[in-house]
């Protein structure tokens, strides 16, 4: 296949370089980093055959990934469909209504981008962090709008799909809504659990005295506090709408939770608290659980 441009080479698009050269699916694969130290290390570590500051020279492009942050992922979309004429451009944004918009709207070459996103990856970053076997068994999301090339889809589903993932399509809004539920909530929540556990004081040790009592429930349930702040503040804020909505209908689903205890009725907060336990497990209603 042609040349493969990643642009970003971090945890995400370092993990796509590292994959596509694992599996030998490009004539070449590049990529392309602006932070020096990031570009040196995704060049030690051989994430791609080249590692090069910019998009200058790289005409030969056949499909170009860009994972680069919320902000700037349409400027670096429209970047890169100049810059690389013949390629198909995708990016793996955690947000894809307002990036297909502005793409759209701005880019008279606009039919080339898909959007897509991966829904893999760790609260890690960096180059050190890329993993070629990242995709694998995770689903990728293909948001198709009007205006999408189906042969441009074909492409991009092609490389996800080479390299481990399940790719699945959908509507750009529905995306967003969803991404806000099971995504940008349970951050928030992690967050949040975090901010609660430091209590008043909202200090070091106060988060210290109450964490080192800490069993794998807490550990798991704040595993993604760990991530990027930077990130999820540009993720939080570009889908605002539908994450409010998500958090609206948490509050809702916990003021339900607080009545039962606060009532003391424990058959209602047993039938609460089997009946969600049925939605998590899929096991049908009388069936034995033991």
């Amino acid at each position: 296949m042609d040349e493969l441009v990643v642009i970003g080479m971090g945890h995400i698009g370092g993990s796509v370089a590292a994959a596509a050269m694992a599996n030998s699916l490009f004539v070449r694969v590049i990529g392309v980093e602006t932070d020096a130290a990031h570009r040196s290390r995704a060049a030690e570590r051989r994430l791609a055959d080249r590692v090069t500051a910019s998009l200058t020279g790289l005409t030969n492009a056949g499909l170009v990934v860009v994972a680069v942050p919320p902000s700037v992922t349409a400027d670096v979309v429209e970047q890169a469909l100049i810059a690389c004429p013949r390629a198909v451009v995708t990016d793996t944004c955690g947000v894809k209504a307002p990036v297909l918009a502005r793409v759209r709207t701005r880019s008279p070459h606009g039919a080339r981008f898909v959007a897509a996103h991966p829904m893999a990856g760790t609260a890690a970053s960096g180059p050190d962090s890329a993993d070629a076997k990242l995709f694998e068994g995770r689903t990728v999301v293909i948001a198709v709008d009007a205006l999408t090339d189906m042969s441009a889809v074909a492409a991009v589903e092609g490389l996800w799909r080479a390299i481990g993932a399940t790719v699945v399509r959908e509507d750009p809004m529905v995306h967003d809504r969803a991404m806000a539920m099971v995504s940008h909530v349970p951050h928030a929540l992690a967050f949040s659990l975090v901010a609660a556990a430091a209590g008043p004081d909202g200090d070091d040790a106060s988060y210290a005295r109450t964490a080192r009592l800490a069993g794998p429930s807490f550990e798991s349930a704040t595993r993604v506090a760990a991530s990027d702040p930077a990130l999820w503040t540009e993720l939080f804020l570009s889908n605002r709408d539908a994450l409010m909505e998500s958090l609206a209908s948490f509050r809702v689903a916990l003021a339900a939770l607080e009545a039962d205890v606060l009532s003391g009725n424990s058959a209602a907060l047993t039938d609460r608290l089997a009946r969600l336990r049925r939605f998590k497990t899929g096991e049908r209603p009388g069936k034995d659980a033991s």
